[in-house]
């Protein structure tokens, strides 16, 4: 097996009793990821994208077909504390200051001596623009605020996989396009896989190596677009012509499969 592959999913498949029927709603699904890629999933509401997230978090088993993640189950490797997940609303314990809840990650995933940890903290809190809040609780933060702390603490102790269930879709405009940039500093300085799930096409495009389109109607992928734009991503390049033509293929893409 090629030493650079990360993740391999093969004929997976998840059905839900609902009643007496079983709900298909993904079905023999196959793709591979290398380590350090930027996968986006998108696809309509329904289509799956949270389902496959928690599939390959270990938080739900396949109904068939399997997922490997460094030739081992999503469970155990979850287990080796190598994987960090970040959902839509952030999970912060209300009577942790900003600095604890980060903290926090270190302790639960200890990685390094306990005396480094607060030099981690203190760059973790610069790289992602937190300086000077880090005594805040979370009912002082606004909704950007709260997710930059959890992307913060899911990264914080360098898990190989980062899993990002649509963490920017509850934000306003501006603090997402900020907050977006600062995913990818993150992703180049510490190169983690990136799995990613939004509604946002564009989103999509600006962030990833490949898009995957899950349909509603096959409950399978579509089509894996590979995006081909240079790295590191900067604001300039949100208008050229190959983010606006590879938006407007995947629009093509998932409005054809209506």
């Amino acid at each position: 097996m090629n030493s650079n592959l990360h993740i391999i999913a093969n004929q997976l498949s998840k059905n839900f009793l609902v009643g007496n029927s079983s709900n298909v709603v993904l079905k023999n699904l196959n793709f591979q990821l290398k380590q350090g890629e930027f996968v986006s999933i998108i696809g309509a509401s329904g289509s799956g994208k949270t389902t496959l997230l928690k599939l390959l978090s270990g938080l739900i088993e396949p109904s068939a077909g399997y997922i490997s993640i460094n030739n081992t189950s999503p469970n155990s490797y979850k287990r080796n504390k190598k994987l960090g997940f970040v959902s839509q609303n952030p999970a912060l314990l209300p009577w942790s200051n900003v600095e604890e809840n980060i903290n926090l990650a270190l302790k639960i995933n200890r990685h390094t001596n306990q005396f480094n940890d607060d030099d981690k903290v203190k760059d973790m809190l610069k790289f992602i623009k937190l300086e000077g809040i880090e005594n805040y609780y979370p009912d002082q933060l606004s909704g950007g605020m709260k997710q930059r702390v959890s992307i913060a603490r899911s990264i914080i102790y360098n898990p190989e996989l980062l899993i990002m269930d649509e963490p920017l879709s509850a934000l306003d405009e501006f603090t997402r396009d900020q907050i977006r940039y600062e995913i990818l500093a993150l992703h180049q300085k510490y190169k983690p896989t990136i799995i990613f799930s939004t509604h946002n096409i564009f989103e999509s495009v600006i962030l990833s190596d490949k898009v995957f389109i899950l349909s509603d109607k096959s409950k399978n992928f579509i089509e894996n677009v590979k995006i081909n734009l240079p790295r590191p991503r900067i604001p300039e390049i949100e208008y050229s012509s190959k983010v606006l033509n590879y938006v407007s293929r995947l629009k093509n893409i998932i409005y054809n499969d209506k």
